[in-house]
């Protein structure tokens, strides 16, 4: 009989109580039943841990792990993955969800086309519940390419876990546009993402969320670019606009990207 992959679920959380719940579920619902999550909690003063607690009660495989160290997902994420058991990892935020085919779906995916590196569509929702088709995104990005454009949304990736070396996160990043900077380190290192072109993720919008804070991710990736990838002022003067233009593009004039370059996209 053939092995079956185990995928290790990292969620970082703090004080996650009013979304937490609905995100399990939506794992716990998964077609594709062989994971373990992992939640890294900053230090909830909230009902997160008692949600997490119900579950273990339940029988779920689900581990509730404490990082007091340093604040923010991106160390959160970090330590989840040193906990991580699995042959993948999938990532996934405390108020994000998965359609239920996901992890099978992304998977096979992955298997059948040797690929290393994965991320999906993804849908919009808000806090009224009003839901609507997230941006159009790239069929691939390499580690030059994901400097002048966007598009991977964290909670729909999924990847090799043997891509994280031992000495990894030896000089990790806890600011703002953490992911970005974590995707680019594993381009850097040869390893592309590729896309499959389902809507598999909902991912949940608030005003006040990490990644609607444009003032402070736009600087974010200023020092992401200067500080941890050395680019050159000259560099960063054309790759930064040509990330924002993509950003805009990419989300408020779908139609015309399709027109100009629909074999790009999907």
């Amino acid at each position: 009989m053939k092995k079956r992959s185990l995928i290790s679920v990292v969620c970082p959380s703090y004080n996650s109580g009013n979304t937490l719940e609905q995100t399990l579920l939506s794992i716990f619902n998964q077609t594709y039943q062989y994971w373990e999550i992992i939640i890294v909690d900053g230090g909830s003063t909230d009902n997160t841990k008692e949600i997490v607690l119900y579950f273990q009660k339940q029988g779920k495989n689900i581990r509730f792990e404490q990082f007091l160290e340093r604040s923010g997902p991106g160390p959160a994420r970090e330590y989840g993955i040193s906990l991580a058991r699995g042959d993948y990892l999938a990532f996934i935020d405390s108020d994000d969800l998965w359609v239920k085919s996901k992890l099978k779906l992304q998977l096979s995916f992955m298997l059948e086309t040797n690929i290393l590196f994965s991320y999906t569509k993804y849908d919009l929702i808000d806090q009224k519940g009003t839901r609507k088709e997230g941006p159009i995104l790239w069929k691939s990005y390499d580690y030059h390419s994901y400097f002048r454009k966007r598009g991977i949304a964290n909670s729909s990736v999924i990847i090799k876990r043997n891509l994280f070396s031992e000495n990894f996160f030896d000089s990790s990043y806890d600011g703002f546009a953490e992911d970005t900077a974590l995707w680019l380190k594993l381009m850097q290192s040869g390893c592309s993402a590729y896309l499959l072109p389902k809507s598999l993720l909902i991912y949940r919008y608030f005003p006040d969320a990490r990644s609607r804070q444009v003032f402070k991710n736009a600087i974010a990736v200023l020092y992401i670019y200067k500080k941890l990838f050395k680019k050159s002022y000259i560099q960063i003067s054309y790759l930064y606009p040509l990330y924002v233009l993509d950003v805009i593009l990419r989300s408020r004039f779908k139609k015309l990207m399709l027109f100009l370059k629909p074999a790009s996209f999907n």
